[in-house]
């Protein structure tokens, strides 16, 4: 139990510090001045890499709900 737990911090200290997490602990990480990546990760869908970029939308870029994302 506990080498779990300590394998758990050391994956979570591996996230980028500049990258964003997600509600969904999805991470997004910036590419340019308009662009982001959400990278794959475990068995996330088409929706949660959707959710993560608006999260990233609206809470770090500060764009409203109606901006268009493209992919």
């Amino acid at each position: 139990m506990l080498r779990s737990l300590s394998i758990a911090l050391c994956l979570g200290l591996a996230t980028p510090a500049a990258a964003f997490v997600a509600q969904n602990g999805l991470t997004v990480s910036a590419v340019g001045a308009q662009a982001f990546h959400v990278p794959w990760r475990g068995q996330s869908g088409t929706p949660a890499f959707w959710c993560a970029a608006g999260d990233y939308a609206l809470r770090e870029l500060r764009l409203p709900p109606t901006a268009e994302i493209y992919r």
